[in-house]
């Protein structure tokens, strides 16, 4: 999954690095691991001042079963998100 920001709501959303989302621009927040591959279908929910993303991915441990995923996203001070403990590449 990728994200991109915008000052309104109509565009254009940019990445992190200001190359626009339609210029397949975009901040990679989820990577495959050995274990997990493919992650998608987000939502985000809040729980008292905590925010967490909602995913599915395929656990290759368990022959591609598919796993639902709830992890909590980090606001970084620039106010860019990011997922907790995720790797930074993939």
């Amino acid at each position: 999954m990728r994200v991109g920001r915008s000052q309104v709501i109509t565009g254009p959303y940019l990445d992190r690095e200001g190359v626009p989302m339609m210029e397949d621009g975009g901040t990679q927040i989820t990577f495959s691991t050995d274990r997990y591959r493919g992650p998608g279908h987000n939502a985000i929910f809040s729980e008292g001042d905590q925010d967490y993303i909602v995913y599915h991915d395929y656990d290759a441990v368990q022959g591609g079963t598919p796993t639902l995923r709830i992890e909590p996203l980090v606001w970084e001070a620039d106010g860019w998100v990011s997922i907790a403990g995720m790797p930074a590449e993939s």
